[in-house]
């Protein structure tokens, strides 16, 4: 991990570098920047950006079956681990800031094209890392907490997500896809059960069906349209934080997508 996280500081130093060179020989591109943004680069950090725990947890635990047919106390276990990695992450990059004066911070990244890659570069190093993965005809790493092809209950996903967020510096974000339309009542609820933990960010993402015959939009993960029956159907979802249809999503995070597990059903999780 350390000598990972040296070849982070160099990539973001000379990137840094790089930019602020830039923007002292060609001031007449980087004009806005320099009038909106005085005091650029110094209110701005260095991000080291993080994915793939809850696969490092899996192998640090010998355990490929981690996420699919774990208890309670395993996920605590993977949590208490992936919590301790991101705060010995987050403490380098504090002493960094103090040698230069440089901020950084630790943030739980999108890794749109970067699970992908990683993954299958790592896999054709190390072909037993397929074992913990959830697809092995599609590597590709986690760019959550608590990964999302695992069926954890609402609550244990609460839980791991919560005791591991406060511990990044910079942006984090659990999603709760939803296979249905969500009861209003029920969401407000969730919601007021959901600011009471250690959570700092969440989101509702409910998948949007579109006809591409009859025009019909519905809330909810279809494979036929339910106003006319079409199959010829577009599902959206949110990708990088914005709506996109799945037919516009890089190869790997289409089928990515088809593992994802969606909540249904509105009765209070934390009473069942």
């Amino acid at each position: 991990l350390e000598s990972f996280l040296g070849l982070a500081r160099i990539a973001g130093e000379w990137l840094r570098n790089r930019y602020v060179h830039l923007m002292s020989r060609y001031p007449e591109v980087y004009r806005m920047i320099g009038e909106y943004l005085e005091e650029f680069p110094s209110t701005h950090f260095n991000t080291i950006g993080v994915i793939g725990l809850p696969e490092a947890a899996a192998i640090m635990m010998g355990d490929p079956d981690l996420w699919f047919e774990g208890s309670r106390s395993d996920f605590l276990e993977a949590a208490r681990w992936m919590r301790s990695v991101v705060d010995h992450i987050a403490s380098t990059a504090r002493s960094w800031m103090k040698e230069t004066g440089t901020p950084w911070n630790v943030e739980e990244v999108p890794g749109e094209s970067a699970a992908a890659k990683l993954a299958m570069k790592d896999a054709k190093r190390y072909p037993e890392l397929l074992r913990y993965l959830p697809d092995p005809e599609n590597p590709i790493y986690s760019s959550s907490i608590a990964p999302y092809y695992g069926e954890l209950s609402l609550p244990q996903r609460v839980e791991v997500e919560a005791m591991v967020q406060r511990s990044f510096t910079g942006g984090v974000m659990m999603h709760i896809f939803l296979g249905e339309e969500a009861d209003p009542e029920a969401l407000a609820k969730l919601t007021w059960r959901l600011v009471q933990t250690d959570l700092i960010y969440w989101s509702y993402t409910p998948a949007l069906t579109v006809c591409r015959d009859c025009g019909k939009s519905s809330v909810g993960l279809h494979t036929t349209c339910p106003g006319c029956g079409s199959r010829n159907v577009d599902v959206w979802s949110r990708i990088v934080g914005y709506y996109r249809p799945l037919r516009n999503w890089n190869p790997s995070r289409r089928k990515e997508f088809s593992r994802r597990f969606h909540y249904r059903g509105w009765d209070d999780p934390w009473e069942s």
